[in-house]
């Protein structure tokens, strides 16, 4: 629109609805307004469930199978995921989770972004395989038991050479001559 003068002005309508090719354009600014705030918020939660995802277990290393539960939260929205991880062979492992937005699924207009997801996953091991330096339970309390029976021995080891020490010292003042010891004799050498 222009004034008298040609000079631009706002367009302002009172009392109706602006119309462009037969759709409101107030009606069109009120429908994207909401789906920005849905599309945001659907972004949040995806956020937030790929976040969840990342807590779960991808590899099973100490045993057959391993499981995890996880959570998130992302701008207000949350999530909680779970998963397992198990080990096929040396070579592969295997793993699946999912996980679930609180809030539910956001329409955008065109689509949804929904209020949950699910993943699964193998991991294939290349090359030349080394041996964790790790050992198994029997292996733990053997080596317990063997640490148990060294402590022992060096205490009575210990005990045996404080012993010897005492009797060394009580030789040493004998030789020397400074001994008081009533039954002890002792001849000065001329």
């Amino acid at each position: 629109a222009e004034d008298e003068n040609g000079t631009k002005i706002p367009l302002n309508i009172y009392g109706s609805d602006l119309h462009i090719n037969g759709k409101s354009v107030q009606g069109q600014i009120d429908t994207n307004k909401s789906n920005i705030k849905n599309l945001g918020s659907g972004v949040a939660g995806s956020t937030a469930l790929t976040a969840a995802l990342t807590a779960l277990p991808h590899t099973s290393k100490e045993s057959k199978l391993s499981c995890g539960v996880g959570s998130a939260a992302y701008s207000s929205r949350y999530a909680f995921g779970f998963g397992c991880a198990s080990k096929v062979n040396e070579r592969v492992d295997i793993n699946a989770g999912g996980s679930y937005v609180f809030g539910g699924s956001k329409s955008y207009g065109e689509g949804t972004l929904d209020s949950g997801v699910v993943k699964a996953g193998f991991v294939f091991k290349l090359g030349e395989l080394k041996n964790a330096n790790q050992i198994s339970m029997k292996e733990k309390k053997e080596l317990k038991q063997e640490i148990s029976i060294l402590k022992e021995n060096n205490q009575n080891i210990l005990a045996q050479n404080q012993a010897l020490l005492a009797r060394l010292e009580r030789l040493e003042k004998i030789a020397l001559g400074e001994s008081n010891s009533p039954d002890l004799v002792l001849y000065k050498l001329k």
